[in-house]
């Protein structure tokens, strides 16, 4: 299994958990919800998966957390909505490690939301993570047997 290091890599696929049956908004595009965490001052949180590509391993290691975090809201946990981090810096955006907040994850991350000041900079910051988002399929979920 991939072990991630202090700094987030260009070369790293990321994604943040999909909670909802329908996360596109058009063929293949996603609803900028996806991605839309009103809270000013925090980051927005993602999971690190692996370089290049996702890791199976790191896939059926997180899937349970995303379960138990789906049956607390209430919501279907479908997967991921991935990009390569190499994306997100050419659109200006930084990914860095973060511990997670409530659960042990070693995979944790955050864009960094700091230049967001109000509630149009997170909306906009959203939409940029769908449109680059878009560009790569829904990682779903894995299970041990897998």
């Amino acid at each position: 299994m991939w072990a991630p290091t202090a700094q987030v890599s260009d070369k790293e696929v990321a994604g943040r958990r999909v909670f909802t049956k329908k996360p596109y908004s058009g063929k293949n595009q996603y609803k900028t919800d996806v991605f839309l965490d009103d809270r000013l001052g925090t980051g927005l949180s993602v999971d690190r998966l692996g370089v290049r590509n996702a890791d199976d391993e790191i896939v059926k290691a997180l899937s349970p957390k995303g379960h138990s975090l789906a049956e607390r809201m209430k919501k279907p946990f479908i997967g991921w909505a991935q990009f390569v981090v190499a994306d997100l810096n050419k659109a200006k955006l930084k990914i860095h490690k973060t511990d997670a907040v409530g659960e042990e994850n070693p995979f944790h991350a955050e864009v960094c939301r700091a230049h967001c000041q109000d509630q149009d900079d997170l909306y906009r910051t959203a939409f940029i993570l769908a449109v680059i988002s878009s560009n790569y399929d829904l990682l779903p979920p894995l299970q041990n047997d897998e």
